[in-house]
């Protein structure tokens, strides 16, 4: 069955089905579009049950909540989510740090972490990757001089920032680095997995439907329109 699909600017992670790769209950639509080469900060939650699926039946079209009742039992905020306080680290493939100092991008032995690895890909889940468009834009404005491994990725996430679940959830700071335009589909998919590093078993997935822009409209500067007036 394919996800259903949630509109919601919070995105939940869900059980990872190991015999069944790729299989998601639901799918976040984002309420907002994104922008290439901009980050925008996506709060995550975990569920308060881990092992138990979302509970996602049907749509409400208007409000957009699902199953209401089942849905707060199992979004409990009063039950600890397992995962409560474990550090968040980036994987290599994703993890960006711009100008900023390194942080650590692996965990000490039998610290509590999760590991958050993703891919970006089409509707059909295909893979998708930087455009001949941006890739020549980046290359032409010397990006990634002091990352050089970070150039060609299609999807970059802050990793200098300290990160563990509060409250059940974390926020990062996302930003797509080629649009949805340049690669005729839209939207792209972000898929996402956080693994268990005391184990090496991945444990939650995430799967984002999300239009990318590719400019973003500036936000005129009122001081310096009244000097020119």
């Amino acid at each position: 069955h394919p996800p259903i699909s949630v509109r919601s600017n919070v995105v939940f992670f869900e059980p990872y089905y190991a015999g069944e790769p790729g299989r998601h209950k639901a799918c976040w639509n984002l309420l907002e579009p994104m922008h290439r080469n901009y980050y925008q900060p996506i709060q995550f939650k975990l569920p308060s049950y881990p092992d138990t699926s979302l509970p996602i039946t049907q749509i409400d079209e208007k409000s957009g909540i699902f199953d209401n009742e089942r849905f707060l039992a199992y979004n409990n905020p009063q039950a600890m989510s397992k995962y409560e306080s474990y550090r968040i680290y980036i994987h290599p493939s994703l993890g960006y740090s711009g100008n900023a100092k390194r942080f650590k991008q692996q965990p000490d032995v039998n610290e509590k972490a999760l590991i958050l690895d993703g891919n970006v890909y089409d509707g059909h889940l295909n893979p998708i990757y930087n455009c001949k468009i941006c890739t020549e834009y980046y290359q032409t404005k010397s990006y990634f001089s002091a990352n050089p491994h970070a150039k060609g990725k299609v999807l970059l996430v802050k990793n200098n920032i300290l990160t563990r679940v509060k409250d059940g959830g974390f926020t990062l700071s996302l930003k797509p680095m080629c649009c949805s335009g340049h690669n005729s589909h839209i939207p792209l998919y972000f898929h996402f997995t956080l693994t268990n590093p005391l184990t090496n078993e991945v444990v939650l997935q995430s799967l984002i439907n999300v239009n990318v822009k590719q400019w973003k409209k500036s936000v005129p500067n009122k001081s310096k329109k009244q000097r020119f007036e």
